[in-house]
């Protein structure tokens, strides 16, 4: 297979053949490397660059094999997505088909992947992970990021993750990675940061055998990325013969000017003129949610055609209820004749309209706006009208942009042509001045050497946040994510520290994305804050005295109660779904209604949740009609609960069995009492089944099985509505999968990274001292007070013979901690750090040494110090070895701190951080704790 073989490959993908870029940027990608930048108009399918890297990836090993498209914008997130998953699925049922022009490409990747062509990664939200999304480092993979979520993993401070899984992040995003940057124009200080450690790492795949970091700007608008002299793919004369029918698209220009408090008002009322006029759909941008509402409720009330809403602030649930089936095709069928929206599709949406009218905004944003009218050019003229009203806020741009975007615009006047081809003319014959283009924040000035002190994780250097090299100087926020439930009630936010098992965890189809500010401004109080869809948008002006709501933060360790003051980048919030401030298009903070509680719906092909609450209230939500007797406060699931609880403290449920079999209609003879209320629940939850929302089928068939084959457990809590069905099995158990023995553990960790190393053809130095660390990174475990503790928590029944590496135990985290006790074994021991000091003295590789000390995140330069009573206590003697329990590696004496230092040097702050990751992720694998992302 060669290059010869991409044309059928794309065609066989989407049925049409690949522009003349497209087969360009794929020759000088085999030739050697990517562009710096693709600069082609709107519409001309930039996209497609992850399917040249796709395939580059099948036909030369050596090429990066983590592709992460950025884009900071959410709904355009979701379709760069779609694309890498139906590029992933039809690779994957090429596997079998031979004869398949994708063939050859899926078997290659398939190799590469361990048997999966091409694995697919979304990171919006924030969420805290059970594990790494990237779960293996070799596999060729896609990754969609916003710019937050990415930039903060790549400077070793992953939003919503815990600092111990910081530094593998980092490695896993900095090396074997190619960026591909969507409209590097609006995060010019993350471009700069990009281009910054690509230079930093330009030399690391001599030593990892790997190449390091690679950014691609994709752009239509080059004048605005303020770096002059880039090696870019330009169109050429064919790609311009191919998309002739796209480009010469005419777009006369009407210019508005209204009165302050107008604008809603002038912005419908021109989109109804020009629906009239061109007898299609017509789209509306606004520059905030709050206009957009207007504008919508306008439009409905005008009743000349469907209306939609689209903003990014909006759950990826209530996205899918808005944009089912194709929105192309119901706008090409007349179904939707307006769509009203805020910055969600100014760039890269793949949408087509026949006329535009758009609030005032840089000339970056217009162009871009620009490219969802005539898309396709199947029309011959789009109208584009641009309204502008003085007196209302600039918010989210800056007043000078838009004032001078606007006098532009007025200089090339009325009527004049905004299509590609007419742009191009005006702008060689009026250039506009630089201040029109709404230029962003001014990178940061960075020395490398900064850079490198982000990588010192444990303990991290106080004040490094990644925002300012990710945004500039400008004081800008980052998000959080809320999250809406029913069954946490606002006066019982503190009951949930001692309910976690009851806890569903959040997942991204539930989360509401904000601006950190504008979340603190909903928990102070009910308001009317106004917000766009860009990221880490700046606060605006000050608020009056409310009235502080409090919420819960979820973490890797569990959750805290959390007031506005206390709101960390990345967090997700969750929230009692009483507070409201979500409808059907998303967030709007003057919503006083409950928010509907869509914790366990799922989108189609998604893993079902772990757990399935059945709380009346909860219960409500997933139900297309909810029957009567789901009303009042004592209800079946409230007496289920009851009988439960009453069987956990081992008394007898007589009162709630004799009212649920007269509630149910199900006799009780006797005998068997649990048995009795589990074939009563199950029973219940089939005369539900039928009347379940879509969305949540996935999470009661998973649960309705494991009800009927007894791998369902039952939690109950003391004032807590109904139960929680929780699924054996399928939750990650706190000491591996099943009780294992040392030696076996080690031996499967070594298979598992010599796998890595292989698809990977990683440098033959860096072999021996990874397989040295694989072979003894969980030495430490052999102190005979961590075996007793993994035996004490170990599940009854027989187990291996021979020292413990894993416990397989289920019990929760106070019961593990009570074992411990129990067991003599020093609260603050690590065992990482144990083996280390041990075979320190045995002359074991420095690199070894320090994967073996760092392999659960720690001593990132300075571990903890040994519990009192090991300092006092020195060695150990267990199995044969004199264990180094006062291991004494936080002392400067011990070379600890030195050795990692010098490692980062040789290997930079990345590239050690990655094979740190190497050696984690095969941990973890071996320990069946790595899940699919």
């Amino acid at each position: 297979m060669g290059a010869e073989g991409f044309i059928p490959f794309f065609r066989s993908l989407w049925e049409v053949d690949p522009y003349p870029w497209q087969v360009r940027l794929l020759e000088q990608v085999l030739e050697g490397d990517w562009p710096e930048a693709i600069t082609l108009p709107t519409g001309s399918g930039k996209t497609a660059a992850l399917d040249v890297a796709v395939f580059a990836m099948a036909l030369r090993r050596g090429h990066p094999r983590r592709v992460v498209y950025l884009v900071d914008r959410r709904v355009v997130v979701d379709q760069a997505e779609k694309r890498a998953q139906d590029m992933a699925r039809r690779l994957e049922g090429a596997l079998g088909d031979p004869a398949s022009p994708l063939h050859p490409v899926a078997k290659a990747l398939a190799e590469l992947g361990d048997g999966v062509p091409l694995r697919v990664v979304k990171l919006r939200g924030g969420l805290p992970l059970p594990r790494h999304p990237i779960p293996d480092p070799a596999a060729p993979t896609v990754v969609l990021s916003t710019l937050d979520q990415a930039g903060s993993r790549l400077l070793f401070r992953g939003y919503g993750l815990s600092p111990r899984a910081w530094p593998v992040e980092a490695g896993l995003f900095a090396i074997d990675c190619l960026y591909l940057l969507d409209e590097a124009h609006l995060e010019r200080p993350a471009f700069r940061l990009l281009r910054l450690l690509e230079e930093e790492l330009a030399g690391v795949g001599e030593r990892l055998g790997r190449p390091g970091l690679r950014v691609v700007a994709l752009t239509a608008t080059p004048q605005t990325l303020g770096q002059g002299g880039l090696r870019a793919l330009e169109p050429s004369p064919e790609d311009e013969e191919r998309l002739r029918s796209r480009w010469a698209v005419r777009k006369p220009l009407t210019l508005r000017r209204v009165p302050a408090g107008e604008l809603p008002k002038a912005l419908a009322e021109a989109a109804l003129e020009v629906g009239r006029q061109v007898q299609g759909p017509v789209v509306v941008f606004c520059n905030r949610v709050g206009t957009a509402r207007e504008v919508f409720a306008r439009l409905e009330k005008a009743k000349e055609g469907e209306v939609l809403l689209l903003t990014g602030r909006v759950r990826p649930f209530d996205r899918d209820r808005l944009l089912w089936g194709s929105l192309q095709g119901r706008l090409d069928g007349g179904e939707v004749a307006y769509v009203v929206a805020t910055q969600t599709l100014e760039v890269g949406a793949d949408l087509d309209f026949s006329g535009m009218v758009t609030e005032a905004c840089p000339l970056s944003a217009l162009f871009q706006c620009l490219g969802r009218v005539g898309r396709r050019g199947e029309v011959s003229e789009a109208p584009v009208v641009v309204v502008w009203s003085e007196g209302a806020s600039p918010r989210p741009y800056k007043g000078e942009a838009l004032a001078e975007a606007w006098s532009w615009l007025e200089g090339i006047g009325q009527g004049a042509d905004l299509g590609i081809l007419g742009l191009r003319a005006l702008l060689e014959s009026n250039p506009p001045p630089g201040a029109a283009w709404g230029e962003g924040p001014e990178p940061l000035p960075v020395p490398l050497e900064f850079l490198r002190l982000y990588a010192l994780t444990d303990p991290p250097v106080e004040g490094l946040e990644p925002e300012p090299l990710l945004h500039g100087l400008e004081p800008k926020v980052p998000e959080v994510g809320l999250v809406f439930r029913k069954d946490i009630l606002e006066g019982e936010l503190e009951a949930w520290e001692e309910r976690l098992d009851l806890l569903l965890p959040p997942s991204t189809y539930e989360v509401l994305p904000l601006p950190l500010w504008a979340a603190q401004a909903f928990l102070e109080g009910p308001g009317d804050e106004e917000v766009s869809d860009l990221e880490a948008e700046e606060p605006g002006e000050g608020r009056g005295p409310k009235s502080p709501r409090r919420a819960l933060r979820f973490t890797e360790e569990g959750v805290e109660v959390v007031g506005p003051e206390d709101l960390r980048p990345g967090d997700t919030l969750l929230l009692p779904a009483s507070y409201g401030g979500v409808d059907a298009y998303g967030y709007n903070p003057k919503a006083k209604e409950a928010v509907r509680d869509v914790g366990e719906a799922r989108p189609p092909g998604a893993k079902a949740p772990r757990l399935l609450r059945l709380h009346p209230e909860v219960l409500k939500d997933a139900l297309g009609q909810t029957p009567p007797w789901l009303e009042g406060e004592e209800t079946p699931l409230d007496l289920l609960g009851r009988a439960f609880l009453r069987l956990e403290r081992e008394e007898e449920p007589i009162e709630e069995v004799n009212s649920l079999a007269l509630a149910l209609g199900i006799s009780y003879e006797g005998g068997d009492v649990e048995g009795w209320l589990r074939e009563a629940l199950a029973a219940l939850l089939d005369e539900l089944y039928p009347n379940l929302e879509p969305e949540w089928r996935a999470a009661w068939d998973a649960a309705r099985e494991a009800l009927r084959k007894g791998r369902a457990e039952i939690l109950v809590h003391k004032g807590y509505r109904g139960l929680v069905l929780r699924l054996k099995g399928e939750s990650l158990s706190l000491g591996g999968a099943a009780p294992e023995t040392l030696e076996a553990h080690q031996r499967r960790v070594l298979e598992v990274l010599e796998g890595y190393m292989e698809r990977l053809s990683l440098a033959l130095p860096l072999v021996d001292p990874l397989r040295s660390a694989a072979q003894d990174h969980d030495l430490g475990k052999l102190d005979p007070r961590m075996q007793a503790w993994l035996r004490l928590t170990a599940p009854t029944g027989d187990l291996p013979q021979g020292p413990l590496a894993k416990s397989g135990t289920r019990l929760g985290p106070k019961a593990v901690e009570e074992r411990r006790r129990l067991a003599g074994y020093p609260r603050g021991q690590r065992h990482e750090l144990v083996a280390a000091a041990t075979l320190r003295e045995k002359g074991v590789h420095p690199l070894a040494l320090h994967l073996i000390a760092a392999h659960h995140g720690r001593g990132r330069p300075f571990p903890p110090e040994p519990p009192p009573e090991d300092q006092e206590l020195g060695t150990l003697s267990a199995y044969g070895h004199s264990l180094r329990v006062d291991h004494g590696l936080n002392r400067l004496d011990s070379g600890h701190a030195a050795r990692f230092l010098a490692l980062a040097r040789d290997y930079t702050p990345w590239g050690l951080a990655y094979l740190e990751a190497l050696l984690r992720l095969a941990d973890q694998q071996a320990s069946g704790e790595v899940e699919d992302a």
